[in-house]
């Protein structure tokens, strides 16, 4: 898989949008001194090279009734050795 490269203002827009991924991209321009467009330019390049794969909401699961939750994702490597 091929690397993408990032520079300095893709960080700067990237760290906005973890922050608050509600921003508009006016509200990141104004933040971090660029244009709208050139925000808006950007995160179409992170999102057209799945840098940015998607959006979402974090919920308090505490006001909605839950207890506990638990996400969990494991990754293993298959090696398989050749005798």
């Amino acid at each position: 898989m091929a690397t993408i490269s990032v520079d300095e203002l893709d960080i700067k827009i990237l760290k906005k949008l973890i922050s608050d991924a509600r921003l508009s991209y006016r509200g990141i321009a104004e933040q971090i001194g660029v244009s709208p467009p050139t925000v808006l330019s950007r995160v179409e390049k992170l999102e057209n090279n799945s840098i940015i794969k998607s959006y979402s909401a974090i919920l308090d699961h505490e006001k909605l009734g839950y207890d506990l939750t638990a996400i969990i994702e494991l990754l293993q490597s298959l090696e398989i050795e050749k005798t």
